[in-house]
């Protein structure tokens, strides 16, 4: 199975990069382009075609070793680097499937993943309903 291509915005570039020097909201275009240069000798252009690179590299898996999930850059053969997103990922799994709902003990919640028209996965989650400590 091939890979998607997404194509990263020239905007989202821009506040990647804003944000990676701390700059303030009103940055200007020219500001950016005079940090990279002035931080790393590189043009805009240059930058952008890092980010698309690396952007579309990110992988996401399941460690058949720990049973992990990880998340970095990888080729779909190996990876380059990676880091365990243990807690984050079902934290951010949670949330979606409760669309930000905080659960009450024993309370529950299912969501349905549709393709087209058709439902295709009936996702069922409910929160403990005791503590065991």
């Amino acid at each position: 199975m091939s890979k998607e291509i997404i194509h990263v915005d020239w905007t989202e570039v821009e506040e990647l990069v804003a944000d990676v020097f701390k700059m303030d909201e009103d940055f200007k275009t020219e500001d950016i382009e005079n940090k990279l240069a002035e931080e790393y000798g590189i043009s805009v252009d240059h930058f952008e075609t890092i980010v698309q690179e690396l952007f579309n590299r990110i992988d996401f898996a399941i460690s058949p070793l720990t049973n992990t999930p990880v998340i970095g850059f990888g080729n779909g053969r190996m990876w380059f680097c990676k880091k365990k997103i243990d807690q984050q990922f079902i934290a951010g799994i949670i949330s979606w499937l409760t669309e930000g709902e905080n659960l009450k003990p024993g309370a529950g919640f299912i969501k349905e993943i549709i393709t087209g028209e058709n439902p295709e996965y009936r996702i069922t989650i409910e929160k403990f309903p005791f503590k065991t400590k």
